[in-house]
């Protein structure tokens, strides 16, 4: 955990030069005013305010519905996924329509979670529950930071979910994303695990609570 601290003082020391990816944002948002105020609340506030119902679970013995999954076998990877998707979506090279919303920038950050910690003592967005299919579209912009303390800030504050209140971050709910770089550079990782730089990609929420991801 030492490590990734330093790490991230030294790429904050480094601004703007580590950080500044021009790239095209397209996005299908989420039109629920009640989803958009809890993307504000913080892990330690009144629960009554995440709503009736938010943290209750029900346990779960199998993929209902999906089992097909287990016991045929596919010829590749996408032929097993092939129909999970929730939201459909056309492909990379292809035209997005009229619910698709689209904006160009640049950006520190561009991040798309469902997780509502990104560690035990990091509540990235306590608001966000594995069972749903929201995903959550985090950006910071350029045009909103003041100096290297601004970004340094956002980030020494997550501990206390302070960070969702700040004015360099934005959190957009959405049901899929495109990101399209349009600059060399770039820093794309999936889970933590770094892919080439300069990727395209887009996600979707699937039936298993996890997304899938395409990318060229």
């Amino acid at each position: 955990m030492i490590r990734l601290h330093i790490e991230a003082i030294l790429r904050i020391i480094q601004l703007p030069k580590v950080a500044t990816y021009r790239a095209r944002l397209s996005y299908v948002p989420v039109n629920c005013k009640r989803t958009s105020r809890n993307t504000m609340l913080r892990f330690n506030c009144d629960r009554k305010l995440f709503g009736e119902g938010h943290f209750d679970y029900t346990d779960v013995d199998q993929a209902t519905g999906d089992e097909h999954i287990e016991s045929e076998n596919f010829s590749s990877n996408e032929q097993a996924l092939e129909g999970i998707s929730l939201v459909k979506i056309p492909p990379l090279d292809h035209p997005l329509d009229e619910k698709w919303e689209t904006v160009e920038g640049n950006w520190v950050m561009a991040n798309v979670s469902t997780l509502s910690h990104l560690g035990s003592d990091i509540p990235f967005l306590p608001s966000a529950r594995l069972d749903e299919t929201t995903m959550y579209l985090t950006l910071i912009d350029w045009n909103t930071i003041k100096s290297r303390l601004h970004v340094a800030h956002l980030f020494t504050f997550m501990e206390g979910s302070k960070h969702l209140s700040h004015p360099c971050l934005q959190i957009i709910p959405v049901k899929a994303v495109r990101i399209e770089p349009l600059s060399d550079g770039g820093y794309f990782a999936i889970d933590g695990e770094p892919c080439r730089s300069g990727s395209s990609f887009q996600v979707v929420p699937s039936r298993y609570c996890s997304t899938i991801i395409g990318r060229k």
